[in-house]
C-alpha cells in the first residue's frame, strides 16, 4: 500500500478531515444507541427470567403441598413441568445472547477505539498538513503557482487569483475569521474525541450571526446555497424572510421594555418571537475559544441572520474547555 497520496486542492485534504470527524462521532453516537438498546433487551431477557423463576417456585410450591384427595396433582404437575420447561429455554437464550453480546462488545470496543483515538489522530495529522501547505500558500505572496487551479485559489482565501495578498477588506477579513472559526473547531473535535473536553452551560444570550460557524455547510441538506434548503419543516423562503424582516422590529420592543412572552401575545409579532425565542428548539451553540459551532438546532436561523445582516440573535451557549485536571 503506498504510504502517499496525491491531493488536488487543500480544500479536498479539509473535506477529508471533516468527513473523518463526521463518521467517527455519528459511529460513536450509534455504538452508543446500540448499546442502549441492548441494555433494555437484556434487561427484559433478565425480568423473563425471574417471571418464570417465579412461576416455577409457585407451581413447585403447589405441588409438595397438594393433597392428593382434594387437589388435582395431575394439573399442578403439568403446570410445574411446563413452567420448569419454559424457565430452562428462557436460560438458554439468555446463555446465547450473553455469548453473542461478549463478541460484540469487543467489536464495538475496537470500533470506538477506530473512532475515538484513531481517527482522532489521522485528523490531526491532517490538520498539521493543512496548516503547513496554507502557511506556504501564505508566503507565496508573489502569486507563483496561483493559477485558477493552484490549491491557494481553491481552499485557503490567503491569496487572490492575480498573487495579491488579501488583506483588509471585508470579505478578507470574514474569510480569516471563518479561517480561525475552522482551526478553532478542528481542534475542538480533536480534543472531544480523545475525551479532553469539559463542559458548562452558561445559558441565553446573543451572538452575532457571523461569529457563527455552522458544521453542515458541506451537507447539501444544509447547505443555503441548495434549492431545498429554504423549505426546511415544510417552510417556504418566503415564510423565513418574513421571519428576517420582523426580528429588527422584535429587538426594538424587546429594548423599549417588553418581554418575549408579551411579544409572543402579540398576533402580528407571535409567529416570529417564536421563531426566534423557541421554548423548545432554541438555538444551540457549543462556543470554544473565541468560536461558536452550531451543532443541534438553529442552523437555518443562522443562515438567515447571516444574510440578513441582523447581527445578535438569541442563543443556548455551552462553553467547551480543555479539561484542568
Amino acid at each position: 500500500m503506498p504510504d502517499q497520496i496525491e491531493v488536488g486542492s487543500i480544500r479536498r485534504l479539509e473535506e477529508l478531515e471533516a468527513a473523518i470527524r463526521r463518521f467517527s462521532s455519528r459511529t460513536i453516537e450509534t455504538l452508543e444507541d446500540a448499546e442502549q438498546q441492548i441494555a433494555r433487551k437484556r434487561d427484559l431477557l433478565d425480568q423473563i427470567v425471574s417471571e418464570r423463576a417465579r412461576s416455577v417456585s409457585y407451581w413447585r410450591h403447589e405441588y409438595d403441598a397438594a393433597d392428593p384427595d382434594e387437589d388435582d396433582v395431575s394439573t399442578i404437575s403439568h403446570h410445574l413441568d411446563e413452567s420448569e420447561n419454559d424457565l430452562q429455554e428462557a436460560k438458554r437464550w439468555q446463555r446465547r445472547i450473553e455469548d453473542s453480546y461478549a463478541s460484540y462488545q469487543r467489536k464495538a470496543a475496537d470500533g470506538v477505539h477506530l473512532c475515538a483515538d484513531q481517527a482522532g489522530k489521522a485528523c490531526a495529522i491532517l490538520r498539521e498538513k493543512i496548516k503547513d501547505l496554507n502557511e506556504y500558500v501564505s508566503l507565496r505572496a508573489d502569486g507563483v503557482g496561483a493559477g485558477p487551479d493552484s490549491p491557494a485559489v481553491l481552499s485557503t482565501g490567503l491569496i487572490n487569483a492575480s498573487g495579491n495578498s488579501l488583506g483588509g477588506s471585508t470579505q478578507n477579513s470574514k474569510e480569516n475569521r471563518d479561517l480561525i472559526h475552522k482551526q478553532n473547531y478542528q481542534e475542538f473535535m480533536a480534543q472531544f474525541l480523545e475525551r479532553n473536553i469539559e463542559f458548562k452551560e452558561t445559558g441565553r444570550t446573543f451572538v452575532d450571526a457571523n461569529e457563527i460557524m455552522t458544521l453542515k455547510d458541506g451537507d447539501n441538506e444544509w447547505n443555503e446555497g441548495d434549492e431545498d434548503f429554504w423549505r426546511h419543516h415544510g417552510n417556504a423562503p418566503e415564510f423565513y424572510e418574513s421571519m428576517a424582516r420582523e426580528y429588527p422590529l422584535l429587538r426594538k420592543r424587546l429594548a423599549a421594555g417588553e418581554s418575549v412572552e408579551q411579544l409572543k401575545l402579540d398576533p402580528k409579532l407571535k409567529t416570529a418571537a417564536e421563531f426566534w425565542w423557541s421554548t423548545s428548539d432554541q438555538i444551540s451553540l457549543t462556543k470554544f475559544k473565541d468560536s461558536y459551532f452550531v451543532e443541534e438546532a438553529g442552523f437555518h436561523r443562522v443562515a438567515l441572520a447571516k444574510k440578513n445582516g441582523l447581527g445578535e440573535i438569541p442563543c443556548i451557549v455551552k462553553e467547551a474547555a480543555l479539561k484542568t485536571h
